[in-house]
């Protein structure tokens, strides 16, 4: 499963483990039995409905996570009312462990990588 996974998501090879701790985790619940919730690494949301500007901030940010090693769950949300629910107005935007970190413009590289090793850093 994890191969498969691979295929379409960022996983450094530092944190296969925890990935694939996290996939039979997942299972389990599927198969209805209880697990406990375990939550580490960054969360990064990548808010746009799809345009060039908004392809380019995850590509960006999937770039500095590999450049830095990081693990993280990015997601790119791309329904409006699912973004406005967020309290966002604007793209593109970015969240980072549900902080609003950019709204509207592309961060630079500098800010990103500083953003992402300060929420690697912070408690989950």
């Amino acid at each position: 499963m994890l191969v498969r996974v691979k295929s379409s998501n960022y996983i450094p090879a530092a944190a296969q483990e925890e990935y694939k701790q996290a996939f039979w985790r997942e299972f389990k619940k599927a198969l209805g039995e209880q697990v406990e919730e375990e939550r580490s690494g960054l969360r990064i949301k990548i808010l746009g409905p799809g345009c060039p500007s908004c392809e380019r901030l995850e590509q960006t940010v999937m770039a500095v996570l590999a450049e830095l090693g990081l693990p993280a769950e990015v997601s790119h949300v791309r329904d409006m009312k699912e973004i406005t629910a967020l309290g966002v107005f604007g793209t593109p935007a970015l969240l980072i462990n549900d902080d609003v970190k950019a709204v509207g413009q592309m961060p630079s590289r500098e800010a990103l990588k500083k953003w992402l090793q300060e929420g690697a850093a912070a408690p989950s």
